[in-house]
Formats: C-alpha cells, sequence, structure tokens
C-alpha cells in the first residue's frame, strides 16, 4: 500500500501540537499543586521569590514552544506548497532529458549543497526516494529557489534467477535518473542507480520477487549532497 505524506503531514499537525500543549498543560497544574502543598523540586517552600518564578516559568515554557512549535508547522506547511509547485518544475525540466541523456555519467563524481526535488516519470508522482530524504533536511520547500532535480526517467527490471518451489522470478531493479540543476536548467547527466538484489531465500510465495529501489536512490542522493553535513 502506497502512503502519500503530502496528505498525511498536514494532517498530523494539528493533533501532534494539540497533544503536546495538553502535556504541558498537565505538567503545569502538577507543578501548581506542588507548589500549593509547599513543596517544590521535593523541598520544602522556604523561598517565596522561587515559587513566584515558578508559578510564572509555566505560562512562558507554554508560550515558546507554542511559537517553535508553530515555526516548525510552517516549514512543514512549506515542503507541501513546494510538492505541489513541482508539477510545474518537472513539467519545464523535463525538456532537459535529452541533454542528460548526451551527456550521460561522464559527470559522476559530482556533488551538491542545495535542496532537491526526486520525480518519479514513471509513476508520474514524487519518488518514494524523496520522502526517504526528509530526515537529512533534503526536500526542497518553496522557498528553496535553488533545487537540484533528480527524474527517474526509466526503470527496468533485470532478471536474476527464480525461486526452487515456486518457480517464481527474483529481479532486481535498475532506475535511470536525469539530474539537472535548478533554476539554471543545467543538465549534470544521466546516471544507473541499481536497487537491493533479491533475497536469495524466502517463504513460499505465488508472486515475482523484486528488490527494493527507493532506498537505494535515498542513498545514492545523500552520499551527492554536502548540505546535510
Amino acid at each position: 500500500m502506497d502512503f502519500q505524506l503530502d496528505d498525511i503531514i498536514p494532517k498530523l499537525i494539528l493533533p501532534v501540537f494539540v497533544m503536546l500543549i495538553g502535556i504541558l498543560v498537565i505538567k503545569s497544574i502538577e507543578l501548581s499543586k506542588k507548589i500549593k502543598a509547599g513543596e517544590f523540586n521535593g523541598k520544602p517552600r522556604r523561598n517565596t521569590p522561587k515559587i513566584i518564578l515558578a508559578i510564572i516559568f509555566s505560562p512562558i515554557a507554554i508560550l515558546i514552544l507554542y511559537f517553535g512549535f508553530t515555526g516548525l508547522a510552517g516549514e512543514g506547511i512549506s515542503f507541501i506548497k513546494g510538492i505541489q509547485s513541482s508539477d510545474n518544475i518537472i513539467a519545464s525540466a523535463k525538456h532537459l532529458i535529452n541533454d542528460c541523456e548526451k551527456i550521460g555519467d561522464k559527470e559522476s563524481y559530482f556533488r551538491f549543497s542545495r535542496k532537491c526535488l526526486v520525480w518519479d516519470m514513471v509513476d508520474n508522482k514524487l519518488s518514494k526516494a524523496h520522502y526517504l530524504l526528509i530526515p537529512y533536511g533534503l526536500p526542497a520547500g518553496e522557498n528553496d529557489l535553488e533545487k537540484m532535480i533528480f527524474i527517474i526517467t526509466e526503470k527496468e527490471n533485470i532478471y536474476r534467477g527464480s525461486y526452487s518451489i515456486s518457480d517464481k522470478a527474483a529481479y532486481q531493479q535498475k532506475a535511470k535518473i536525469c539530474v539537472i540543476k535548478w533554476p539554471e536548467k543545467e543538465p549534470v547527466g544521466m546516471f544507473s542507480v541499481y536497487g537491493k538484489s533479491p533475497p536469495e531465500k524466502r517463504p513460499v510465495k505465488d508472486w515475482d520477487e523484486i528488490g527494493g529501489l527507493s532506498a537505494e536512490i535515498k542513498n545514492w542522493i545523500v552520499e551527492k549532497a554536502d548540505i546535510h553535513k
């Protein structure tokens, strides 16, 4: 089953924020009860100024976390808007695929230090590899004018054998990826990335086995990126 993070993330922002505020409110109430009972940090009440500071600190902490979290939410929303605007960029970038083909993989040692966009032209949507780059801070948002665009132009299943009992085939995938500097519209080249090899052994299944590709594309991009270091 395919999960689209661009649909899921906006729905998670509000409930997560409400949950965090709820936890802070509960902790603030517990702190207030301790103060009223004459205890603060496990010690008898001896210093009134410290108690006053503790009372003031709770709502301030909530406000700090609120603005901090809404700032993060803003980054998330920016990322989603970036996804929505990617169609126009890809439509223009596709015209450079032939130029990538002509260059080939001569620049296989290229590096980049900007955010990126990974588009699967076979499935006509953002690649799963794009979402796997989120923990590295690499996916481009709407405010990232400079991008490195990775367009998966082809995916080929390479036969690696068949399983002894089911007689089902085992394949390793190979992707051809066109890399373009944006907004310069400068083709970098066309590169091949191989997916994981299919497992040598598996439980008996009634379908072919195809090794994963998205994680290997993600790893390849991360190796080329300077921005995450």
